[in-house]
């Protein structure tokens, strides 16, 4: 049996709350009773789960009406399906009803079929409501990190590195990022098959995300490739850090269930520590070339940017900055 929802009944008149309650409760109904529009208020404001309310219109304190319009004010998620009791059947005041936030509206003395009817649609709105509102965080969630190893995705790193940059130059304090390629990625996925890769791929992915702190930043650039972001970190730290990620990379084989064995890359470092008020692109053409560097040096090799890479990095931002004629 599933978990009963929890409904708000509010109504001042204790012999027509009582019957109200004795229905819902037969409904399996989980009732929370309220006696004036103040009580029912204050449930709304501090029950979260309270997702149905059944709200008699006149009341002392504050009336139906009233509390639905500072519901829908204050409170919009998770979304409370109202329902007005009113004896008044005029449709102006009905309309006022709907206008200030209810979602639907009996007439009393209600019939209690027509009033679970009506409790069943706002049931079902509420499960269409939470079902948009999950496909919604999980639309996000895939656009915010990779859906392989669970590091950030691509450009939402990009975003937090071009926020992190303006804090540092603010403060004055250094921002490193290196760039980490798995060493001989493609002949890997060749020889061990796509299934294998993605696998050691995830293992990579927690190997490095474990040897950061918890305000440093991993994510998954490309196929093989990931960016590290290094918060008040200098080139010296950096460099630090990435050794240690090497020996947790290197140190240990990977096993995937075909076999153990060993995954190295290769690191590209650069700081603004180097280059006080480098732009991002420029930070990241230097830590790219300084990654080449790495590479041709062989596998499991770090490299820190050069001036030569600064340059080359600044160079070809300087082009890519220029606007088509």
């Amino acid at each position: 049996m599933g978990v009963s929802m929890k409904i708000l009944l509010a109504d001042d008149e204790p012999i027509a709350r009582t019957m109200l309650e004795h229905w819902l409760t037969g409904w399996a109904y989980d009732v929370v009773s309220a006696k004036d529009g103040r009580a029912a208020l204050e449930v709304l404001q501090t029950t979260p789960d309270v997702r149905l309310a059944v709200l008699d219109w006149v009341m002392p304190g504050l009336d139906g009406v009233d509390i639905c319009r500072q519901v829908r004010q204050g409170r919009q998620t998770p979304y409370v399906y109202v329902i007005l009791l009113t004896a008044r059947d005029d449709k102006h005041d009905i309309a006022r009803g709907l206008e200030a936030g209810a979602d639907d509206y009996l007439i009393k003395p209600c019939n209690p079929f027509e009033l679970r009817v009506r409790l069943g649609i706002g049931k079902r709105m509420i499960d269409l409501q939470d079902q948009l509102s999950r496909a919604r965080r999980e639309a996000e969630s895939r656009a915010l990190y990779d859906g392989l190893t669970g590091a950030f995705a691509r450009s939402p790193v990009l975003e937090l590195l071009e926020r992190e940059l303006a804090r540092a130059e603010r403060s004055n304090a250094p921002l490193a990022v290196v760039d980490v390629h798995i060493d001989q990625f493609e002949r890997l996925r060749s020889e061990r098959g796509a299934d294998v890769v993605d696998r050691a791929t995830q293992e990579v992915a927690r190997r490095l995300g474990s040897g950061i702190r918890k305000y440093e930043l991993l994510a998954r650039t490309a196929e093989g490739q990931f960016l590290i972001v290094l918060p008040e970190t200098d080139a010296e730290r950096a460099t630090q850090i990435t050794q240690r990620l090497r020996d947790a990379l290197s140190g240990t084989p990977v096993n995937v269930g075909s076999g153990a064995f060993r995954v190295t890359a290769c690191y590209g470092v650069a700081s603004t520590s180097q280059r006080p008020g480098a732009r991002m692109a420029e930070l990241l053409g230097a830590a790219g070339q300084a990654l080449r560097a790495a590479q041709q040096q062989g596998r499991d090799c770090t490299q820190v940017a050069r001036l030569q890479d600064w340059h080359e990095s600044e160079s070809t931002s300087a082009v890519s900055s220029v606007p088509a004629a």
